[in-house]
This record gives C-alpha cells, structure tokens and sequence, in this order.
C-alpha cells in the first residue's frame, strides 16, 4: 500500500477570550491539538514518503496564522506554529522528492465557524462577533468541496493525485 498525500486538517479554535483571562489548561489543549496534533504527523507521514521516494503532505492553515485576531490566540499562534512547522519539513525535505505545503482556504462553513458565531460577545469581543457573523449572512463562506479541491490540486502539482 502506498501513502502518496496526507492532508493535515484537523484543528480547534478554543479557547476564545483574551490571552490573560483563558484558562492555561485550555491553552494547552489547543496547542496539542493544533501544533503537537501537526507535529504527530509531520513525523509520522515523512519517513513512508522518503522510503517510496514521494509524496506531499498539505496542512490546511487559516489567516489567523498570519494575521492576529484579538481574543483568538491559541488559535493564532498555535496555527502560526503549524504554518512554520510545514516549512521546516518542507526545508529537511529537500532533495527527497517529498513536498510539504500549507494552504490557506479562507473562511469555511464548518463546525469551527458555528462555534465562532456562537461565542458569548463579552469573550469573542463585539466587532469579531459582528465580522465572523457577517461572513455567513452575507454568503462569504466557501463550501467544503472548495478547499477539498485546491488540497487535490496542489497534491496533483507533485504528480501524485488525480485533479
């Protein structure tokens, strides 16, 4: 059997509130969920990859990586963390046929969005509440099968997956 892509999706948002007022013990749920979760298959996907002499791995990021959002910072730093950990094995990679790429898909109307547009104000903060509400009402939400299809293409750039 052959392991030619493996996507690296899963994640978490909480907690949400300001960084001095969440609870430690949240925190650190979601960095093991986000960063440690990457980290796990970042080491367990490359060997496989190297040994059949290709593959690509794909973490599905998120702008909040790149672009701090008040009252999120678990979610943004740890994601910042997942953004850097991809490079790193992209860099160790090198030479190796093996390709390591994060995407960003924009907003995506799953669980993770709900969540956010349920959030208490007082903890999420007002203006994010209104902005992340907003993306639903006013249809900016993409489709699952959107950022499915942009994993698939960028798995076919390397040769490795019907587009």
């Amino acid at each position: 059997m052959r392991l030619d892509v493996v996507v690296n999706a899963a994640g978490v948002v909480a907690p949400i509130g300001r960084t001095w007022e969440v609870d430690p013990a949240d925190w650190e749920r979601n960095i093991a969920a986000n960063l440690i979760g990457a980290f796990n298959v970042c080491r367990a996907a490359p060997p496989t990859l190297v040994r059949q002499g290709s593959g690509s791995i794909v973490t599905v990021s998120t702008g909040a990586a790149r672009s701090p959002i008040a009252n999120m910072g678990a979610h943004c730093a740890s994601k910042a963390g997942v953004d850097h950990l991809t490079r790193v094995v992209a860099e160790e990679s090198r030479g190796t046929r093996v390709r390591a790429n994060v995407g960003y898909p924009g907003g995506v109307d799953m669980a993770m969005q709900a969540e956010l547009r349920a959030t208490d104000a007082a903890r999420f903060g007002a203006e994010n509440l209104a902005r992340f509400r907003g993306f639903r009402e006013q249809g900016k939400l993409r489709v699952p099968a959107e950022p499915a299809a942009l994993i698939a293409w960028v798995a076919a750039q390397a040769g490795l997956a019907d587009a």
